[in-house]
């Protein structure tokens, strides 16, 4: 067959990534869907499959300095913008969006900044009409932008008034506008490495935290990173980090990682040489930990059931169980127990008591917990545990709470000798 006379013309490089990015941005504006829908799960874009990992990576980037920086952006396009923004055409207000702010804060030239979005509203029926303003628009703000946008740096335009307002009650005025500074930027990538933290941190452009944790300023796909692929290392908060570390040396140890999903801390104990077990109540986010663990060749049980119903299994007990609050317990805050003393063959489940002391040692925060509500054979069974650990603990008379008809149990510690013995951690 002959080739056609008539070539079809390729799209200019990155043109796809913008006009999919225009869409996302159109959605959270115009149509009150999250992004978080539309980047993942049954809801989301259609053409993100379409794209490089390259692509996608810049789209990623576009959306969130544009949402990061949407109070600036607005602000500078009334000033450049004699009749504001058009209404009747949201793909031109995406484009002055989208070209804005490649020119002020993304590595892009502004003459490519500039053409694309053009581009952008030609191929809009509605906005076409609109090309014109678009590259008078954004070649003044490549002139005059970033001096207008340093004109009301400190305003905070970025954050909703009704948000710093709150923001400045509970942390006053001067750490709350920090905070408000702060969200203006693209967050740092912390990683946890399986080894060799120095030697990843060179290649990731990065340091090495005292933590161990690798933080690079690195930008764009993280699936393209040099060791992704190869399973080296993951993602994780330097701060989620830490949890997992104070248990020492786990290797051997059996360990229950509560609400495990997506699995940093799985991997890091697993990695340690941990037997861990992972529970999750999320089937979706239990087959993410699944898969980042595969990609790592690392291996742990999982089970998928709601932590605080779950029985455990079998009968040799566990060497630790990290779970996770919502905040640090508060001095005589009320908590609720469930004591498995393994080697007295006993359990208990309501058992109710409160916070007494919160100490921190080397790093480690240690709370005291006096006992408010727990039955006789609770109370006997709980001394009797606490005698075979520490000899020198001198039980005292059972007493009862005054708000309570059940019996408190309470005794008193020589903590010297529990310096002296091994800190068991449960």
């Amino acid at each position: 067959m002959p080739p056609s006379r008539f070539a079809v013309p390729s799209e200019v490089p990155g043109l796809a990534a913008r006009r999919i990015a225009a869409d996302i941005l159109d959605g959270v504006l115009h149509k009150h869907r999250t992004l978080d829908d539309q980047l993942d799960g049954a809801g989301a874009h259609p053409g993100l499959k379409t794209l490089a990992d390259r692509d996608r990576a810049l789209m990623r980037r576009l959306v969130a300095t544009i949402l990061r920086r949407l109070g600036t952006l607005g602000h500078l396009l009334s000033r450049l913008l004699d009749r504001g923004i058009p209404t009747d055409a949201p793909r031109a207000q995406s484009a002055l969006l989208i070209g804005a702010a490649q020119i002020l804060w993304m590595d892009v030239p502004d003459h490519a900044a500039v053409d694309l979005s053009v581009r952008l509203v030609q191929s809009d029926r509605r906005a076409a009409k609109y090309a014109g303003l678009v590259n008078a628009v954004l070649r003044r703000c490549a002139r005059e932008g970033q001096p207008l946008i340093d004109e009301v740096k400190a305003q905070n335009l970025d954050i909703p008034p009704w948000l710093l307002a709150r923001w400045i009650g509970a942390y006053g005025e001067t750490t709350a506008r920090q905070m408000a500074l702060a969200i203006g930027y693209e967050p740092s990538l912390d990683i946890t490495v399986k080894a060799d933290a120095p030697q990843w941190a060179s290649r990731l452009h990065g340091e090495t935290l005292p933590t161990g944790t690798v933080r690079t300023l690195l930008q764009g796909s993280v699936t393209m990173l040099p060791g992704f692929t190869e399973g080296q290392w993951w993602v994780q908060d330097a701060a989620a980090a830490l949890p997992a570390r104070l248990f020492g040396d786990v290797a051997g140890k059996t360990i229950v990682d509560l609400c495990a999903a997506p699995g940093g801390k799985t991997a890091q104990l697993a990695q340690a040489g941990a037997r861990v077990t992972a529970v999750d109540r999320s089937p979706a986010r239990m087959a993410r930990l699944r898969d980042n663990l595969a990609r790592l060749s690392l291996q742990a049980d999982d089970v998928v059931t709601d932590a605080a119903e779950w029985p455990g299994h079998g009968n040799g007990g566990y060497d630790g169980v990290l779970v996770e609050i919502e905040r640090p317990l508060p001095l005589y805050a009320e908590i609720k127990i469930a004591v498995n003393l393994v080697s007295l063959g006993y359990r208990a489940e309501d058992v109710y008591g409160r916070i007494v002391d919160v100490r921190e040692d080397k790093g480690r925060w240690f709370c005291g917990v006096e006992f408010t509500s727990v039955t006789r054979q609770a109370s006997e069974k709980i001394r009797l545990f606490v005698q075979m650990l520490i000899p020198s603990y001198v039980p005292v008379q059972a007493t009862r709470d005054p708000k309570s008809t059940q019996e408190a149990a309470v005794g008193d510690i020589d903590h010297r000798a529990v310096q002296d013995r091994r800190r068991i951690e449960s």
